[in-house]
């Protein structure tokens, strides 16, 4: 019996090239998925992120997480710590690196995990997941004296393997991007055609998370500035990547395997309305006039995704100053203000 059940989901897999034999679409959202533009990629995500939530319920179907795979990293710039004393003591840290990694061993994804604002609906599966934060940093601390009314470098002092953690709640989710979304008919029938792909995504979910606890006692002579600085970091990394993409070879081969299609590929899938199949219009535009119309439309490079309705596409930085000239003479630095911290990105125009 198992063996027949392969068989019958290779088959499946050869024939469709993708999980869902059809997708159920109103006239209105049919008509958003014929645009040829980010309308349609919008529009063709969201039906298709509606489908999959439909048939993974159904069918009790779930996405592996490995441990392996939900672990983000981000160092942070040298800054000064306020010690109170102008000369006497100054002080910096160095060296900072925060991470954050799953816990458990494997975590279920599933569509009763995708939350009412999930990334505007796009999400497909979802699932909170225990996680722990990690920081370290060195932490110098200059000693000084007046001279004369000018203060002098008398001493220094660091304190290396400055660690601390807590644990707390992150909130994966799974999100469908279809890109170069169009509609056409095959064999009399409508069809959903676009690029696949997924991101996967964390957010932290901050008030989870105790205040992390640092090994001071190491550090006495620097006078307890380092429980303080530790928990500042271990907030302002959960500020400033608040969503991170997950990607790695595991992971993608899951996703592929639940699909059934590879990431990048194209695949086809036949619209209902009202259940019933989507019969191609009488006076349906030539289906390689669409495609050369589709050819042409705007898109933004690779790590890059469009900002709000703007022919603009944006990549997150993070909190330091970007090089962005690295993607080309068209490219800027935007920058947001987050309390008061800056958030970077790179843009350049969609082409």
């Amino acid at each position: 019996m198992f063996l027949l059940v392969a068989i019958y989901a290779l088959v499946e897999f050869a024939v469709n090239g993708f999980v869902l034999d059809s997708i159920e679409m109103s006239d209105a959202i049919f008509e958003q998925c014929s645009f040829c533009d980010e309308r349609s990629n919008r529009a063709g995500s969201r039906a298709v992120s509606n489908t999959l939530r439909d048939y993974m319920s159904q069918n009790h179907i779930n996405i592996l997480l490995e441990q392996d795979e939900v672990e983000v990293q981000q160092r942070y710039p040298n800054e000064n710590i306020d010690t109170g004393h102008s000369c006497s003591k100054t002080a910096h840290t160095m060296n900072t690196v925060a991470k954050a990694r799953m816990i458990p061993g494997t975590a279920r994804l599933s569509p009763e995990g995708v939350t009412y604002d999930d990334l505007l609906k796009l999400a497909f599966a979802a699932s909170d997941v225990d996680h722990e934060v990690q920081v370290a940093m060195d932490i110098r601390v200059n000693f000084g004296s007046r001279w004369f009314g000018k203060c002098k470098n008398i001493g220094r002092k660091t304190c290396h393997g400055v660690t601390g953690a807590s644990r707390g709640t992150n909130h994966v989710i799974v999100v469908m991007q279809a890109s170069n979304v169009m509609t056409e008919c095959i064999g009399g029938q409508e069809h959903l055609t676009f690029n696949i792909d997924v991101k996967v995504t964390n957010a932290a979910k901050d008030k989870t998370y105790s205040p992390v606890t640092a090994n001071q006692k190491q550090c006495d002579a620097l006078g307890g500035l380092i429980n303080i600085r530790a928990t500042d970091y271990a907030n302002r990394y959960f500020r400033a990547t608040n969503f991170r993409e997950l990607r790695g070879t595991k992971l993608i081969n899951e996703l592929e395997s639940k699909l059934q299609a590879k990431m990048g590929s194209t695949v086809s899938v036949a619209i209902t309305t009202s259940g019933k199949p989507r019969s191609c219009s009488r006076f349906r535009r030539d289906v390689n006039a669409i495609k050369e119309r589709c050819s042409k439309m705007k898109t933004c490079p690779n790590d890059f995704t469009r900002m709000g309705n703007q022919e603009i596409c944006g990549k997150y930085m993070g909190m330091e100053e970007p090089n962005c000239s690295i993607y080309g003479e068209t490219a800027s630095v935007l920058i947001k203000k987050s309390g008061t911290h800056s958030l970077y990105w790179c843009t350049t125009p969609m082409v």
